[in-house]
């Protein structure tokens, strides 16, 4: 018989569950206390590859689990459950966590719309793991969890839209602006440093005034889609204003910040001689650099500090990169 009270106590911490970590681990500790005596992995499918990395344990376990492909997975392979019964010779799947005969095992593939989103693996030295009411319970929790993923997914999804301006594709102002109020804080106390680097295309009414809005929208969405491609992953970047744009570049010094501010200056210019991206051929950039601790320690400070070296930037002739100095 399903266990209908924890069902209820997981289908409730998943909906308020913030994060797929959090429903990982909601998962491990109901997983626990419904076998007690069993051990078991949680594994993740990795998006960029065939891969299946463990991210939640419960019960004891030899050693620690490695992360798996779909070919060392019966389940996986077949896309359905595959168990194995204590003390059969059967198949069974090469990382099992228990490879003895005298062990069962379940295999239990997490699936939404029929794609693969990780895999429950169970090990156990008696066979109640394999009653009708154990799979059960277990392929109702793979499911849940299957629905915990892909809501979480599509609500991080539908945020990330609304953080993003629909023409560039970079953040807004506000989202940034906040974020950047939070990595303060964290190299302040790290004693770590920020580059900030703003730039403003030149001329840029003149451009629209002459090319009209239509060439003025393609300037602004090749320059965020080179952004979002020339960016790391801990980088941030937004519209700033109507043709101004704002980096964050945590842990970049201010040399760094700006030799890379450089270097985007002469990547456009570049970009530029492709047939593709003809209408970036009149487009310039004054660009100004700023950094934390150098020049302030507030989000106030910084902005301010990166403006002035915009200003200075466009009073020196602009297509270039200034610093304010300090």
């Amino acid at each position: 018989m399903i266990d209908t009270s924890m069902i209820a106590r997981l289908v409730n911490r998943y909906q308020f569950s913030l994060a797929i970590e959090e429903a990982y681990a909601v998962t491990a500790q109901g997983l626990g206390t419904l076998l007690p005596d069993d051990s078991g992995v949680l594994y993740l499918k990795d998006a960029r590859a065939d891969l299946y990395h463990p991210i939640a344990l419960w019960g004891k376990m030899d050693e620690t689990p490695k992360s798996i492909s779909s070919q060392d997975c019966w389940a996986l392979r077949r896309g359905r459950m595959h168990k194995v019964l204590a003390g059969y010779d059967d198949i069974r799947c090469s990382h099992a966590l228990s490879p003895s005969a005298d062990a069962a095992s379940l295999c239990v593939p997490i699936l939404a719309f029929g794609e693969p989103l990780g895999l429950l693996h169970f090990s156990s030295r008696q066979d109640a793991l394999l009653f009708p009411e154990k799979k059960q319970t277990v392929g109702l929790i793979a499911d849940l969890l299957a629905m915990a993923i892909v809501n979480i997914r599509l609500r991080d999804r539908i945020q990330d839209m609304l953080d993003r301006d629909y023409l560039t594709g970079l953040y807004h102002r506000s989202f940034v602006e906040e974020q950047l109020g939070r990595l303060l804080k964290t190299a302040a106390r790290e004693k770590s440093e920020i580059g900030l680097v703003m730039m403003d295309i030149d001329h840029f009414g003149y451009f629209t005034e002459n090319y009209g809005h239509g060439a003025a929208h393609a300037v602004l969405r090749d320059l965020g889609a080179f952004l979002n491609e020339y960016l790391g992953k801990e980088d941030l970047a937004c519209k700033f204003g109507g043709d101004e744009f704002l980096l964050i570049l945590p842990g970049n010094s201010l040399a760094v910040s700006r030799k890379r501010a450089e270097h985007i200056r002469e990547l456009i210019k570049d970009r530029a001689q492709y047939e593709d991206h003809r209408h970036m051929r009149r487009i310039t950039l004054s660009i100004g650099v700023a950094a934390f601790p150098d020049h302030g320690k507030t989000t106030g400070d910084l902005i301010q500090s990166v403006k002035n070296a915009v200003k200075l930037a466009k009073e020196a002739g602009r297509d270039r990169v200034a610093v304010e100095e300090g």
